[in-house]
């Protein structure tokens, strides 16, 4: 199975399997330390929670910037409501989230997770008084491989879905569902929440794009264990596939 390295900033082991052979090499090593560093090679499982409306807003004028514009594409993006990156599955990992390097100089310790996640969900609101929008939004957000979570938005507000996301978040930890959660936001709103997850126990990879200027709060990416730009990543992606292929209902 593959299996992603994440980094986090910590220790100086830069994520490769430790052996048995290597260890002999430092006998003075304690046992504690052994166990440590086995630890850093079991595969971890992990979730996926994405804050929609926000990764969908920032996401476009990304896309209009570069001349990728994706207005007519709605198997893929839904303006303001949905954006993913064409044909691809979100549950797999080794396809869109690439290896971190070391930041400020900091040493990294290694986060390996598995292919495949456990869950992927998609949280956003949705607007208009069409009472159809929001099942034919649901499908299209099935069709890239997500569990929807969509609400209409009421009075431009649209806290409750951040709440879910948090709760859904936290509770899916709390049952040992996943070890790692992979938190698609950027508001600064969701630092309680990304503290609450590592005061439990948890790892959290924040990606998002990066900058104030695109509504990375810099609290959040300076309170996840590892962030994670995914500018290339949407670029690439939309390059290779300027027409993605017509929503079938």
């Amino acid at each position: 199975m593959w299996l992603m390295v994440l980094q986090k900033r910590i220790s100086p082991d830069e994520g490769q399997r430790i052996s048995r052979d290597k260890f002999d090499k430092f006998s003075a090593k304690s046992g504690e330390d052994w166990n440590r560093e086995l630890a850093l090679t079991k595969e971890k499982r992990w979730m996926l929670f994405v804050d929609g409306e926000n990764f969908a807003i920032e996401g476009k004028k990304i896309l209009d910037s570069a001349d990728l514009s994706p207005e007519e594409n709605r198997a893929y993006c839904w303006a303001g409501c949905f954006l993913w990156l064409p044909a691809l599955d979100p549950t797999e990992s080794h396809k869109w989230i690439p290896r971190i390097t070391a930041r400020d100089g900091k040493q990294l310790e290694s986060i390996l997770i598995a292919n495949s996640a456990e869950k992927c969900r998609y949280y956003t609101t949705i607007s208009g008084g069409d009472d159809r929008q929001p099942d034919l939004l649901r499908k299209v957000i099935w069709n890239s491989k997500f569990e929807p979570v969509v609400y209409k938005k009421k009075d431009g507000n649209s806290k409750f879905v951040d709440i879910k996301l948090a709760v859904d978040a936290v509770s899916s930890y709390c049952q040992k569902k996943y070890d790692v959660a992979v938190l698609i936001a950027g508001d600064k709103d969701y630092c309680p929440l990304v503290e609450e997850l590592k005061r439990l126990g948890a790892e959290v990879c924040v990606a998002f794009w990066d900058g104030k200027e695109r509504g990375m709060s810099a609290e959040l990416k300076a309170e996840a264990d590892v962030f994670v730009d995914l500018t290339p990543t949407l670029k690439k992606f939309w390059t290779s596939m300027r027409t993605a292929p017509a929503l079938r209902t």
